[in-house]
């Protein structure tokens, strides 16, 4: 059996888990293109992340307690870092939502990736910015040195989806 050949439905999982996968992943996209395009993330986006990882925490995963706790540390301390101007405050929810779905578990683990794909999308902003800036003519210049965190925060994500359903 070759790889394009796997659907959902042979990965074992049910059907609220389908779903759950793909209301994650579509809001993770939505968030990732706003966020490229605009440099904001819409606090709906967030939200419907966050109210869907609840649900995952509190039918699936059983551990809603500790999920809600680490993600107001993460919140917290993403609080402070937005005040000094390292992170976006769109950036710092999304980080906070997906860390309720990667629980007390995965959370360190959702958040390294998140921190590696970031440098890694860094150096290449940081390449291309020249590049960006030509093509935005002026019109999108004001956000070419501001990197789109979203999409490191997506593949930290996706990565974390890979471990929490494996197979996916």
């Amino acid at each position: 059996m070759d790889v394009f050949s796997v659907s959902i439905p042979q990965l074992g999982l049910s059907d609220p888990e389908r779903l759950m996968l793909i209301i994650l992943g579509s809001m993770l996209l939505w968030a990732s293109f706003t966020d490229f395009r605009e440099r904001r993330i819409p606090n709906i986006v967030c939200a419907l992340i966050a109210c869907a990882g609840l649900a995952w925490q509190a039918f699936y995963a059983g551990q809603l307690i500790l999920a809600l706790a680490v993600a107001f540390a993460v919140l917290a301390v993403g609080f402070l870092l937005n005040l000094k101007g390292i992170f976006g405050a769109g950036d710092v929810k999304l980080i906070a939502a997906l860390t309720i779905w990667a629980g007390p578990n995965e959370a360190l683990v959702f958040l390294l990736h998140t921190l590696i794909a970031g440098g890694a999308v860094s150096l290449l902003w940081l390449k291309l910015y020249p590049f960006y800036l030509t093509l935005s003519g002026g019109g999108l210049a004001k956000h070419a040195r501001e990197i789109p965190y979203a999409v490191p925060v997506t593949a930290g994500a996706f990565l974390m989806m890979s471990r929490l359903w494996p197979g996916v």
